[in-house]
């Protein structure tokens, strides 16, 4: 314990450790070193001036802990001194709490002694309280960094997902687009070629009518004319109802609908007679041929008079050409027509081959390029003497068998 302040020293071991041997020294600087040296377990000191004795770096090594029993102040004297002690004392009581606590202050600031080590060990202290700060606040803001940039990568990537989605969207909408506009262009296409079939049946049909009409027509006035005759007027009445009957097929080809809309004719096979189909044929061409002063004449060659045909079909290819025949064919000209059964590679087959020569204006090179075609006139139109009503001049390629 420190030696100038016994008595203060004595009461505050004999409150707080009664057990303990007291041992004085004459400064408290003795004291804290007995302790150091390990000489003393413990010292007392006073509490206010403790925190500034001990951050001493030289009692870094020591510890305290706050007493429960107080103890007041006092001056220490010369051992034996007692008179001046209790001078002292009732000077302290008359000087009050403030101006010890304020002298006790300014005299312990002597105490502390700062050595180079001391300075080098607060420094050490504060940088590493400065270098944790520091890596406390760059720890947080580094977390603070991360998380602003997952917030801002989850929103780029909902971005993203809500790009995609709208690309989906507009690809499904672009594909619905486009098949619809196929459908639309499919459509319009058919409509197109259905006006076009028609327009083509309809040219092609008005010629078709035009021959029978008018055989139907000379047959007629032939019959009135000689109606003293009754062996010509027989041989009207036949002429006119082999052109009736041929009118009535194309009429009824007229009134299929299917066959206009889709543009394509119907092959239909029947037992046929091709003598009484020539003959047929004969009929309505001859009486326009010779009102024209054009020589007509049909060379038969036939083997087998009944077979498999389409009787309308031939019967509309010949008359369209005849009747073109006649109708381009001079005054005092001869159009020869001929029939003639060929052999054929196929068992039970035969090849017919149907030829028609005249001596009429004819084709030119660039115009038999288009002789199939629809519609095609082969040169300019004839003199208005001889122009039949219309301008469809249709060619149609055919083999029949």
């Amino acid at each position: 314990m420190d030696g100038p302040g016994e008595a203060s020293s004595t009461g505050v071991a004999e409150a707080n450790f009664p057990k303990a041997q007291l041992v004085l020294f004459p400064t408290i600087g003795d004291c804290l070193g007995a302790v150091l040296s390990g000489e003393a377990d413990a010292t007392a000191l006073d509490g206010l001036r403790a925190g500034e004795i001990l951050s001493n770096a030289k009692y870094a090594s020591l510890s305290s802990r706050q007493l429960p029993h107080a103890d007041p102040r006092c001056f220490g004297v010369r051992m034996g001194d007692k008179g001046l002690l209790r001078l002292i004392n009732r000077g302290l009581a008359l000087a009050g709490e403030d101006w010890i606590q304020s002298l006790a202050v300014r005299h312990s600031a002597g105490l502390r002694s700062w050595t180079l080590a001391g300075i080098a060990k607060a420094f050490a202290v504060a940088a590493a309280a400065l270098a944790v700060l520091f890596l406390a606040f760059s720890a947080r803001r580094s977390k603070l960094e991360a998380a602003r940039k997952e917030e801002a990568r989850r929103k780029l990537e909902e971005q993203n997902r809500e790009l995609a989605e709208s690309r989906q969207k507009l690809e499904e909408q672009n594909r619905e687009l486009a098949a619809r506009r196929r459908e639309l262009s499919a459509a319009l296409a058919e409509a197109e070629r259905a006006s076009r079939a028609k327009t083509d049946f309809l040219n092609s049909i008005s010629h078709d009518i035009r021959t029978p009409m008018n055989a139907i027509v000379g047959f007629a006035t032939l019959a009135e004319a000689n109606a003293d005759s009754p062996e010509k007027v027989r041989d009207c009445l036949f002429k006119i109802g082999l052109s009736s009957r041929h009118l009535l097929s194309l009429i009824n080809d007229v009134l299929d609908m299917s066959s206009i809309e889709s543009g394509k004719t119907q092959i239909e096979k029947a037992e046929t007679d091709l003598a009484d189909l020539l003959r047929g044929v004969r009929a309505i061409v001859s009486d326009s041929a010779k009102s024209k002063g054009v020589l007509l004449s049909i060379d038969v060659d036939l083997v087998h008079d009944r077979v498999s045909a389409d009787r309308l079909r031939i019967s509309q290819i010949l008359l369209n050409i005849l009747s073109n025949a006649v109708k381009f064919t001079p005054e005092g000209r001869r159009i020869r027509f001929s029939i003639a059964e060929l052999p054929s590679a196929a068992p039970g087959m035969s090849d017919f081959r149907f030829m028609v020569r005249d001596s009429g204006i004819g084709m030119s090179p660039e115009f038999a390029k288009t002789v199939f075609t629809p519609s095609r006139a082969p040169g300019p139109p004839p003199p208005a003497a001889f122009r039949a009503q219309g301008s469809a001049w249709p060619f149609r390629s055919a083999s029949p068998r």
